[in-house]
């Protein structure tokens, strides 16, 4: 089974700088600017026509791909698999508690991550670059929060997340169990 991490990311807790990297030509700007250019990602809530929080019965379309005891992850067989001008290998929309919570993209190789990194760019502004990782891009909505990588082999994958489900997942873990 491939396994799938769904990380709680520190919000704001650490000081992102503002930097160019050779392996994009996205601007990248400080969190504190980041939640007026992302309106655009908490009024989208989700992807294409399936909304963050929609129970999967509402969701027409959708196989299982992986049947996760804590998030399911589904594919849609009519998905197209192409966003902007990138060619897309999979879209993946993953259920918590049976309510959509997340989405991954993965591009197919060079050219397709950069123009999956511009098409994201063009819809929600400038990114947060990771402090860790060069490759690493990130946006901070209200209500969403998204994370764009790219592998040398020019293979990018986007994750966006709900983060109301987000809370909701973490407050679970912590709860204790009967």
């Amino acid at each position: 089974m491939k396994i799938r991490l769904i990380a709680l990311l520190p919000l704001l807790v650490v000081p992102f700088a503002s930097a160019q990297t050779n392996v994009t030509s996205a601007p990248t700007t400080n969190t504190h600017a980041l939640l007026i250019p992302t309106n655009r990602l908490d009024h989208e809530y989700g992807f294409r026509e399936y909304k963050f929080e929609e129970p999967i019965a509402s969701c027409k379309g959708l196989e299982l791909i992986e049947d996760d005891p804590i998030v399911k992850f589904y594919s849609c067989k009519d998905e197209k698999l192409e966003l902007n001008g990138a060619k897309l290998k999979t879209v993946d929309y993953g259920f918590y508690k049976g309510r959509l919570s997340t989405v991954e993209i993965t591009s197919e190789p060079a050219p397709n991550g950069e123009l999956l990194m511009k098409s994201m760019v063009a819809a929600y502004g400038p990114p947060t670059k990771s402090p860790h990782n060069p490759n690493k891009f990130y946006w901070f909505g209200v209500k969403v929060t998204a994370d764009f990588m790219i592998n040398d082999k020019g293979v990018a994958s986007v994750d966006l997340w709900s983060n109301p489900m987000r809370a909701l997942r973490a407050a679970d873990s912590k709860s204790p169990k009967p």
